[in-house]
């Protein structure tokens, strides 16, 4: 029955932030536990890219109304200076962050990782136990192992 909640929470709460961060671009939500580097990215383009597609169905399925021209008025004023704002964004930020909006690393191997490379034996406790046994399953001999050790 646990495992039946914990799934069905995560998927609830993984929507909740699908949908926050397709309507917001919240950077922070390219964090492993959340969205990751990569899918934020590509969301962030499937986003820009949908308000000239949406304006262009528009004017095919309705015509060109004076709501379409409007609307492509503010695409023309709107993207250029949201992709203006996006340069400026990622030419102040540290370099550092850079490559965690490509990054590959799901929650799960970020677990892994900082249980492998924490050299205190309750780092690594604190590592594992606040999180899901979902996400350590794959090294549990190794936390039976630092547990046998105590």
């Amino acid at each position: 029955m646990r495992g039946r909640l914990e799934i069905f929470t995560s998927l609830v709460f993984r929507s909740i932030v699908k949908v926050i961060a397709d309507f917001t671009s919240i950077v922070h939500f390219r964090h492993p536990q959340e969205i990751g580097g990569i899918q934020w990215s590509l969301r962030l383009v499937l986003t820009i890219a949908s308000l000239p597609v949406t304006i262009w169905m528009y004017g095919k399925e309705v015509g060109q109304d004076e709501l379409y021209h409007e609307a492509r008025t503010a695409t023309f004023i709107l993207l250029p200076a949201f992709v203006t704002i996006l340069l400026v964004f990622f030419m102040t930020i540290d370099k550092n962050y850079l490559a965690t909006f490509v990054s590959p690393q799901r929650g799960k191997d970020m677990v892994v990782r900082k249980f492998r490379d924490s050299l205190e034996d309750g780092t690594k406790a604190k590592t594992i136990f606040k999180k899901s046994r979902h996400q350590w399953k794959s090294i549990e001999e190794e936390v039976r192992g630092l547990l046998e050790e105590k």
